[in-house]
């Protein structure tokens, strides 16, 4: 699969999970931020391995053209969140 013609979807999900881990408690309840999160990863738990690799080499060139710190250090921090990385693995590209 073209990562290019997947990275829309990709940005799909990661700009909400973005948003839930990064507003304030003023803005969104911060458990129904977590049960949101919680339900994306739920979501794509199931992918097959190739397909996450895939997904988490978009998510890392995501993160390369963030210019927000903030917002980068979550991009990179996306896929241990969705329990795809074990220990300190660092992002793999397909």
């Amino acid at each position: 699969m073209d990562a290019h013609r997947l990275r829309p979807l990709v940005e799909a999900f990661v700009w909400p999970l973005i948003f839930f881990n990064t507003c304030d408690d003023n803005t969104l309840d911060p458990d129904v931020a977590v049960q949101q999160m919680e339900q994306i990863g739920a979501i794509l738990q199931p992918l097959d391995p190739e397909l996450k690799a895939l997904v988490m080499h978009i998510i890392h060139e995501i993160a390369q053209d963030e210019t927000q710190p903030d917002v980068r250090a979550c991009l990179q921090e996306l896929p241990d969140g969705l329990g795809w990385l074990a220990g300190d693995e660092p992002l793999e590209t397909p």
